[in-house]
């Protein structure tokens, strides 16, 4: 659910490790614009 919906909104890779000691998982989102101004608007930073 993670994996599908952070490559949906963010075009972000998702890596799952499984490992012996436990589970590994790294996200990389592209910082591109709308990724900026999502967070801004998240914030409530975000003036027009």
């Amino acid at each position: 659910m993670i994996e599908r919906g952070l490559a949906h909104e963010f075009d972000a890779s998702v890596k799952r490790e499984f490992l012996a000691v436990g589970l590994r998982c790294s996200i990389e989102i592209p910082m591109t614009a709308e990724v900026g101004q999502a967070r801004l608007l998240e914030e409530g930073k975000w003036a027009s």
